[in-house]
C-alpha cells in the first residue's frame, strides 16, 4: 500500500482528495468532482484547560471552496462511537480511527458514503483511548493510544517492540512521554514526529526512529515548547519541508502555530508562525491543501471555525485568507 500525500486535521480531521478521484456509484454528471475536505467531527484534544466543541460524531465533505457537500459517514446510530482521525487510503476510500471504549476499530469508508466496514480491530493493540492515526511508508499505520504509539502493519499485524507496543516510556531526551500523545506525522526519512502534552519539562514533540522504540538511542532528539505553558496539540509536516505545530493552553493563554526546520535527526529555528486569539483558539489540527496552504481547526468551544492560510516557508509564517473563517461554525464542525 503507497499512502496518499494526506491531510488531515482535528477531530475534526481534514483530507483533501487529489481532482478527479472521486468517486464510485455516487457519481453523476452533474456532481460536482474533487479536491474535497473530508471533515470528522469527533472527541479531540485542544490543550491544557480548553473546553472544546460539542462532537456531532459524523464525517461530513466540503468542496474545495469551503462550502458544505454532504455527509459521509453519520456515527450517531453507533452509541459511543466518535471518529478521531482520517488518513486517504485510496481515491475512493476513507480510512477512519474510531474511539469507543466497547469497541476501538479502524473502520473502512466510502467516500461517497455508499458504505463502510471494519478495517481492523486489536483488542490487546487498542486498550486505551485513541487519539491519533498516520499512514508510513511501508503501507503500516502508527495509532496513538494516549500513552503509546500502536504499528500496524500492511498486513494488519501489530508490530511492536519486544513485547511493548512500538513507542512506549521513551527515555531521555525524551524522557518520558506516555501522559498524552495527541498527534502524531511522518518527518524526513521517515523519522516519527511525536507531540507530547503535559506539564513542563514533558510539553515537547519527539523525534523517533522510524524503526520504533526499543533503546535510549531510539529516542533521536527532543523539542520543548516556546514555554512551559505550550502544550503541543497538533503536527503538520508541510511538503515545504517546514514542520507546522499547534500550541493550546487556556493558562498563559497560548493559542500559537510555530514553525520549525526538521531533518531526520535534528529541529532548529523556532518561529512563530501565528498568533491572533481572536481568529485561533483551541488549535485541534493542521492540514495541507493541493496548493500548499494549510487548513486550521479551531475547535474551542466558543469558536468552531476551519480558518485557511497562506505559508511563507521561507519566512515560517502563515497569513489568514479573507476576514470571515473559511468554514463557519456548524454542528459538522
Amino acid at each position: 500500500m503507497v499512502w496518499m500525500p494526506v491531510l488531515f486535521a482535528l477531530g475534526i480531521s481534514i483530507g483533501c482528495t487529489q481532482p478527479g478521484t472521486d468517486e464510485s456509484s455516487a457519481s453523476t454528471a452533474s456532481a460536482p468532482s474533487g479536491p474535497f475536505i473530508y471533515v470528522a467531527s469527533g472527541t479531540t484534544y485542544a490543550g491544557n484547560g480548553v473546553t472544546t466543541a460539542t462532537p456531532v460524531n459524523a464525517i461530513v465533505r466540503y468542496l474545495e471552496d469551503g462550502s458544505f457537500e454532504r455527509v459521509v459517514r453519520d456515527y450517531t446510530s453507533s452509541p459511543g462511537d466518535t471518529p478521531i482521525e482520517l488518513v486517504d487510503y485510496d481515491e475512493s476510500t476513507l480510512l477512519v480511527l474510531v474511539e469507543n471504549t466497547s469497541g476501538r476499530r479502524i473502520e473502512s469508508v466510502s467516500k461517497d458514503g455508499s458504505g463502510y466496514s471494519t478495517y481492523l480491530t486489536n483488542g490487546t493493540a487498542l486498550n486505551a483511548a485513541v487519539r491519533a492515526m498516520v499512514g508510513t511508508s511501508d503501507g503500516g499505520l502508527l495509532v496513538s493510544k494516549g500513552t503509546a504509539i500502536e504499528k500496524f502493519s500492511s498486513a494488519l499485524s501489530r508490530v511492536t517492540s519486544g513485547a511493548n507496543p512500538f513507542i512506549s516510556a521513551p527515555a531521555a531526551p525524551c524522557a518520558t512521554s506516555t501522559t498524552l500523545i495527541p498527534k502524531i506525522a511522518i518527518g524526513p526519512s521517515d523519522v516519527i514526529i511525536m507531540a507530547h502534552a503535559a506539564a513542563s519539562p514533558n510539553n515537547q514533540f519527539n523525534l523517533i526512529k522510524s524503526t520504533g522504540y526499543a533503546v535510549a538511542g531510539d529516542c533521536v532528539t527532543a523539542q520543548d515548547g516556546p514555554t512551559a505553558n505550550h502544550y503541543p496539540t497538533s503536527l503538520l509536516m508541510h511538503s515545504s519541508g517546514k514542520l507546522l505545530v499547534g500550541y493550546g493552553n487556556n493558562t498563559g493563554v497560548i493559542h500559537q502555530i510555530y514553525s520549525y526546520t526538521v531533518t531526520s535527526t535534528t529541529v532548529s529555528g523556532a518561529t512563530l508562525a501565528y498568533n491572533n486569539t481572536s481568529v485561533l483558539q483551541g488549535i485541534t489540527h493542521l492540514a495541507e491543501m493541493t496548493d500548499g496552504s494549510v487548513l486550521i481547526s479551531a475547535g474551542s468551544s466558543t469558536f468552531n471555525t476551519i480558518e485557511k492560510f497562506t505559508f511563507d516557508s521561507a519566512l515560517g509564517t502563515l497569513t489568514r485568507v479573507g476576514a470571515t473563517p473559511f468554514i463557519s461554525p456548524s454542528i459538522f464542525t
